[in-house]
């Protein structure tokens, strides 16, 4: 494979960094960063290392939580003392 230059690499940066940005402010164009299937997909990862650890079975999910104590308890995140979030 050849080695890209330093301006190439540069550029090419440059693109990721303004593609990332737009993104972030909404941009529709912004498409080619991958967060529109990035994040669902790292969701869907999370949610089933959860699942793993309750073991066999049908699950039911309603966005918040699952139906098993066992994976929310992995759902949950606790914050040290000044950390926590509001709302």
């Amino acid at each position: 494979l050849p080695i890209p230059s330093n301006a190439e690499l540069e550029v090419e940066e440059v693109r990721i960094i303004r593609e990332f940005l737009g993104a972030i402010r909404g941009n529709p164009g912004a498409i080619n960063t991958g967060l529109d299937f990035s994040i669902p997909l790292a969701k869907t990862l999370m949610l089933s290392n959860a699942l793993a650890f309750a073991g066999k079975g049908t699950y039911a999910w309603d966005g918040l939580k699952t139906s098993s104590a066992v994976a929310n308890a992995h759902l949950q995140h606790g914050y040290r003392k000044g950390w926590e979030i509001g709302g």
